[in-house]
């Protein structure tokens, strides 16, 4: 959503002052994992005949999804 608020977003329609959607879009751009870890880990498993049904990465990310 907020990669693409420019495209859709309008002044005169929404009630969301912008200066409050471009700060949120940038603390999204800013709190991203470089993909190149999760691109690795795919990588190993894919071809793997038996694996998790589910796999997070990175490795210490299940406890913050347990949060």
């Amino acid at each position: 959503m907020y990669d693409t608020y420019k495209q859709w977003f309008n002044d005169d329609h929404h009630f969301t002052d912008v200066k409050h959607v471009e700060k949120a879009a940038q603390q999204m751009a800013d709190n991203q994992f470089d993909p190149q870890g999760m691109i690795d880990k795919m990588v190993e498993i894919i071809p793997m005949d038996k694996h998790d049904f589910r796999t997070v990465h990175p490795a210490d990310l299940p406890e913050k999804c347990q949060e």
